[in-house]
């Protein structure tokens, strides 16, 4: 648990406080670096803002770190989706920001969830990652925005209660084939993102049955 877990929160964030002392979150730094600088430095913010988007909502700390950096195409493995993944939800979201206006703009989130997708020569943990995170990051937002939240608001179909449904068979077919050694070797994660499916899942179940 992340709550549990009071030294690695701190490190995380003394990172977060040293990338934004260093300007990492301004495009400004980059212009007079190498490229492969460049590359480097973006690789290292952003996978600062996935631990800190990931570990916020256990942990429940302000998140500071904004998807400000255009990001290209990163040479480690399918890391640019899992990117997409935490960066479409802006920081507001995760600071609870987030209001009945600003429901409007959920369709558009869970649309660009959706378009998200593995590469062709990824590998069996790459893939798990980037579908589960997925999954996760499309059920976070629906836990927080949906039909019991705002009855007789919200007219689509990710907010009702079959989303959840759906998401998982979604899940579930494009990892059914999928080795059992790709999820454990993804760590711990993987079961915190599997109980937030689970969870959701069962919410929306029983939501039918009343």
């Amino acid at each position: 648990s992340a709550k549990l877990n009071a030294p690695a929160i701190l490190y995380l964030k003394e990172a977060i406080a040293i990338a934004e002392l260093l300007g990492l979150h301004d495009t400004t730094k980059y212009s007079d670096k190498p490229l492969e600088e460049r590359h480097r430095l973006r690789n290292i913010y952003y996978m600062l803002l996935v631990a800190e988007r990931f570990t916020s909502p256990e942990a429940d700390f302000s998140v500071l770190l904004d998807a400000s950096l255009p990001y290209e195409q990163s040479s480690v493995g399918d890391l640019s989706q899992i990117v997409k993944v935490f960066a479409l939800p802006d920081k507001s979201f995760f600071t609870k920001r987030f209001n009945r206006n600003s429901v409007k703009i959920i369709p558009g989130i869970q649309d660009e969830l959706c378009k998200i997708s593995i590469g062709e020569n990824s590998s069996e943990i790459q893939k798990v990652n980037v579908l589960l995170s997925k999954s996760w990051m499309q059920l976070l937002v629906w836990n927080h925005y949906n039909e019991r939240q705002y009855p007789n608001h919200l007219q689509n179909d990710c907010f009702s209660t079959n989303y959840p449904i759906q998401i998982a068979r979604d899940f579930l077919a494009t990892t059914q084939r999928v080795p059992f050694y790709a999820f454990e070797t993804n760590g711990p994660c993987v079961t915190k993102k599997l109980l937030t499916v689970a969870e959701s899942l069962s919410d929306a179940i029983n939501e039918d049955n009343f």
